[in-house]
């Protein structure tokens, strides 16, 4: 049988403040109980604003990843272009030159990222 508590939404989210029981006394403790809430609520949202941050890294990296591959799209795209249009015009290069370009655009642009990441970190 669960306990009956876990069900309680302060308990589920841990948002439960703890406090003993002098502290909500209604004498000359009651500032020292105020002073523990404040303490325990700031506690609180520190560790959601530390969640927060947390995830926005991870989406942000996911972002530069997804941009990699997209400008990296971009480019082969272009370039395969360009490869058609010289096979028009009577250029004949070869399919495996095509084929070689694909990792060597990636590093590019994931170096050319991960540089210009690198610098603006380093401004701040």
């Amino acid at each position: 049988m669960t306990d009956p508590t876990s069900r309680v939404p302060t308990v589920r989210n841990k948002t439960l403040v703890i406090m003993d029981g002098q502290a909500i006394n209604p004498s000359v403790r009651a500032i020292y109980g105020a002073e523990q809430v404040a303490e325990q609520l700031k506690a609180l949202q520190i560790q959601a604003m530390a969640d927060r941050a947390a995830t926005q890294v991870k989406i942000q990296r996911a972002v530069e990843g997804f941009s990699i591959m997209a400008i990296s799209y971009y480019l082969l795209g272009l370039l395969k272009f360009l490869y058609e249009t010289a096979d028009h015009a009577g250029f004949h290069i070869d399919p495996v030159i095509m084929l070689g370009a694909v990792p060597v655009v990636v590093g590019a642009v994931a170096t050319t990222i991960l540089c210009v990441k690198h610098a603006l970190k380093e401004g701040s």
